[in-house]
């Protein structure tokens, strides 16, 4: 019998590494890729779902479920809930800052906790924000609060569990020969692969990796919804606003949106035409 309950406890550790961790360290090294060329729709996007898959991983092995909280509470993909549930079983694992390195003076850095990032991740990692739906504003500092992000949430979930991996929550923690995130850096991975995951990585990044010249700068782009229609109502009316109006109808009518976006838009709509015929 207790060999059946370690092979059981066991399987449930693969289960997890299988589904959560090991997809989590795929999805955090395209997040990582895409912000390096400058698809930050993209970054935010995959940045989310691989700090959920994170957390996930992290409740289930420490033997909690990932389905819902001590309060019964659903889960499902809120970051921000996951992040809550991971928080109560770490204690002092997780970080209250995330904090300028020594390296990196001279870039924007806003002081923010690992919970306010979060929850800023989630708002621009927003599923419908995929068709850039909200628009968005990218932080030159976002890609390193990821990093610092994952290297602490990672750690809850192996270490607290007695696993090696990292073993560390320091800086420049070297995953362990058999973990997925090790493949895709070491020696062996694809040379793209290793540059995405690597490259101004000050966590994960060896020592003396050779990181090259930093290229980020502020970026920031309006959903189209807020320049062909929203925008109007900012402007004087004009033989512009009916069309917008039709525009907003459309919309509604042919693509899927979440209901208060709806309801903006058909707001949107009635006060362009209210505003008469120039």
């Amino acid at each position: 019998m207790i060999h059946d309950f370690e092979n059981l406890v066991t399987l449930k550790k693969n289960i997890a590494h299988g589904l959560f961790l090991d997809t989590a360290d795929q999805t955090y090294v395209v997040a990582r890729w895409c912000f390096l060329s400058r698809l930050f729709l993209d970054f935010y996007w995959n940045g989310v779902h691989s700090a959920e898959k994170y957390c996930k991983a992290a409740l289930l092995l420490n033997g909690y479920s990932a389905k819902f909280n001590k309060a019964d509470r659903p889960y499902n993909h809120d970051l921000e809930i996951l992040l809550a549930g991971v928080a109560g079983i770490a204690h002092a694992n997780l970080p209250a800052s995330l904090c300028r390195s020594a390296s990196l003076q001279g870039i924007h850095w806003r002081e923010e906790s690992l919970e306010s990032f979060v929850q800023r991740l989630k708002g621009l990692g927003n599923p419908n924000n995929r068709y850039n739906l909200f628009g968005f504003v990218q932080l030159p500092e976002d890609m390193y609060k990821l990093d610092q992000a994952v290297l602490a949430i990672r750690n809850v979930a192996l270490n607290l569990n007695n696993d090696t991996d990292t073993g560390s929550s320091t800086a420049n923690a070297q995953p362990a020969p058999t973990s997925r995130l090790r493949r895709l850096i070491g020696s062996k991975g694809l040379p793209e692969v290793r540059r995405a995951a690597l490259q101004h990585n000050l966590v994960f990044a060896p020592n003396d990796y050779e990181h090259g010249e930093r290229p980020f700068g502020w970026s920031a782009a309006n959903s189209p919804l807020y320049s062909l229609i929203f925008e109007r109502l900012d402007q004087a009316p004009s033989a512009k606003d009916r069309p917008a109006a039709d525009l907003a109808d459309w919309v509604i009518e042919n693509i899927h949106l979440p209901k208060d976006a709806e309801r903006e838009l058909a707001e949107a709509a009635r006060r362009l035409r209210q505003r008469g015929p120039i």
